[in-house]
């Protein structure tokens, strides 16, 4: 039987998904980052899903340019390109779009297209580990 989303999804008994507005300030999400111990949030605007904003993003486009994080809100850096997986899919199909994207994190919606889930490449290799021990 073929590994699917889902399985990694139960695995880690993820409750809600965590997001951020787009309005938010750097800080405030960097800090909500370090409580949640959490490096990937999407991104909500009027009750939409309208980006994602990672470890990644703060680094890249805020401390490496040295720009003052005071002036600046989510929606200044947030990536607006989501990528999903959907529950159903198979764990193959879910690795080639982190592989192809370069990406950490892969947010996940069910099968009535709600985001029910984020998974990351640490998860993965959690279920796995435990799969084969």
């Amino acid at each position: 039987m073929a590994l699917k989303v889902k399985d990694i999804v139960d695995f880690n008994n993820q409750k809600e998904v965590q997001f951020v507005e787009s309005s938010d300030s750097i800080h405030s999400v960097a800090k909500k980052m370090l409580e949640l111990h959490m490096g990937f949030f999407l991104v909500k605007s009027g009750g939409e899903f309208i980006g994602l904003i990672s470890e990644r993003d703060l680094i890249y486009k805020v401390l490496a340019t040295a720009t003052p994080p005071e002036k600046l809100v989510i929606s200044d850096i947030m990536t607006t390109e989501i990528v999903w997986a959907n529950s159903a899919d198979d764990l193959k199909s879910a690795l080639s779009k982190l592989k192809g994207g370069n990406f950490r994190h892969l947010p996940i919606k069910n099968e009535k297209n709600e985001p029910i889930a984020v998974i990351s490449e640490r998860d993965i290799t959690s279920f796995l580990l435990n799969r084969i021990s």
